[in-house]
């Protein structure tokens, strides 16, 4: 049977989790994905970006910047000034 749905317990009303052993982990995962398909850069370098984008975020309190946008802007800054 195909996956029909996807739910997130975002607030831990449902399932008791560590959250910041869940997101160091998934950061890691996250960053071992890219960095195996993509071997020009390090799962560091992933990490460091994922994480400095997620706060670039947070800073940016413009009603009219999508999160989106504000993370593809991010990473495009920060990965033209690595190579």
């Amino acid at each position: 049977m195909p996956l029909k749905a996807v739910l997130l317990d975002l607030d831990d009303t449902l399932v008791q989790i560590d959250t910041d052993l869940f997101t160091i982990r998934y950061i890691d995962l996250i960053a071992a994905f890219i960095a195996e398909r993509f071997p020009t850069v390090s799962a560091d370098q992933v990490k460091k970006i994922v994480i400095n984008a997620s706060r670039q975020v947070t800073r940016d309190i413009d009603p009219l910047h999508f999160n989106q946008d504000v993370i593809n802007a991010f990473v495009a800054t920060a990965v033209s000034a690595s190579t």
